[in-house]
């Protein structure tokens, strides 16, 4: 997303708690904008060759380098208030938010213990005349400890301070920001209007929270209980903040991607058929 966004004319700031890898996503994206620069400026020099016209100042190299990292945890207030400042002293405004910040933890181990797993199954004792397959009593004690041992309180709330609590006060530090992407398009637009900037509002500014498709499962295979309510809980705030910010022009959207390698999951796509829900085709009547 900052990829695209960039490529075409934004400046964007990534913010992380690892400066190493901001620095190594900005450093990638230049590196790949100089390659395709280099291409279209061999491709053009050719034709300029065959024209026999050579202006060696049409080959300034032609990467955009406006990925700007930013050191910075959008879980502590004032590592927020620290960010907005620099963006501030920088740009003094800002016309889109994207809240992305997001964990998981407490990872259910699956396939879940079962009643109609055998590994499971407690069978009482047998007498010596007794049938060679007594009756079984699944055992509710194995899925207790998976559930309960799971993680921790500190994982569940952790999840919900990154997925949720994050979210609501980075929108908030940004707020003035946002505002101030609205009134600068209002005014270049509108120039002769500047005393009434705010009415009516000028729906230039937005924020976009990333939420997860996870969000809203209800089967048994999610990945994690805390990530799947705390994702439910970010969908609906962005929809709070939709009627919230109405008034004063700040658009909020949500996006909900399926399974994406983030890096936040212990995973493979080849494993991904685990959490998977089970789809069933129902034959329509003749």
């Amino acid at each position: 997303m900052a990829t695209a966004l960039e490529n075409n004319g934004a400046t964007v700031y990534i913010v992380g708690r690892r400066l190493d890898v901001l620095e190594k996503a900005a450093r990638e994206n230049n590196v790949r904008i100089l390659h395709l620069a280099l291409v279209r400026s061999l491709a053009f020099l050719l034709f300029l060759l065959k024209l026999k016209f050579l202006y060696a100042e049409m080959f300034v190299e032609q990467k955009f380098d406006k990925i700007i990292p930013i050191e910075g945890d959008v879980s502590n207030r004032e590592s927020l208030l620290t960010i907005v400042d620099v963006v501030k002293t920088r740009h003094g405004y800002i016309d889109l938010l994207v809240n992305n910040a997001g964990i998981a933890r407490n990872l259910l181990p699956h396939p879940l213990p079962s009643p109609f797993d055998e590994s499971q199954v407690v069978r009482p004792p047998s007498p010596p005349a007794s049938p060679l397959h007594a009756p079984s009593t699944p055992s509710i004690k194995a899925f207790q400890n998976v559930l309960w041992e799971t993680g921790s309180p500190e994982d569940f709330a952790e999840t919900f301070a990154t997925n949720v609590t994050a979210v609501y006060y980075t929108t908030v530090a940004f707020l003035d920001l946002l505002h101030q992407g609205n009134v600068r398009r209002r005014c270049s637009e509108f120039p002769m209007n500047q005393n009434s900037l705010s009415r009516p509002p000028h729906h230039t500014s937005q924020v976009l929270s990333i939420s997860s498709s996870g969000s809203f499962r209800l089967d048994p295979r999610i990945l994690s209980l805390s990530y799947t309510l705390a994702k439910s809980a970010c969908t609906h705030l962005g929809k709070l903040l939709a009627n919230l910010l109405t008034p004063w022009g700040i658009r909020s959207n949500v996006l909900a991607p399926g399974v994406w390698p983030t890096g936040i999951l212990p995973f493979t796509f080849q494993s991904v058929a685990t959490f998977a829900h089970p789809v069933c085709f129902v034959k329509r009547k003749i």
